[in-house]
């Protein structure tokens, strides 16, 4: 979760052992998304609450983007890769019924 100057995350993803690559990356993921959220999330917000929306595609974006420059110790692996097989999951789930709309009427906070 982020917050202006401090993001925390879960327990789990402090590693105590050697990790796999993909758990590597989903930290990375996780904390770049979070980082991203705090600077231009919180920084610059939607007009309303029904645009929320866009707060999350474009953190996604973000982190993905920040993270094709990381290369100080070991390169993480294809970026792009990883950020198209999330889209794909997200295309997946669009097609249940019990999936809501992308931007609805929210009367009040």
């Amino acid at each position: 979760m982020e917050h202006p100057g401090c993001v925390t995350f879960h327990e789990a993803l402090v590693f105590k052992q050697k990790e796999t690559e993909k758990r590597r990356n989903r930290r990375a993921v996780t904390i770049t998304h979070e980082l991203a959220h705090m600077w231009f999330g919180n920084l610059v917000t939607m007009e309303w609450w029904n645009d929320l929306w866009l707060n999350e595609s474009f953190a996604d974006f973000i982190c993905y983007l920040s993270l094709t420059k990381y290369t100080i110790k070991k390169p993480l692996y294809n970026q792009w890769v990883d950020f198209n097989d999330s889209k794909q999951w997200g295309y997946q789930e669009d097609c249940h019924t019990t999936t809501h709309p992308i931007a609805g009427p929210i009367a009040d906070t």
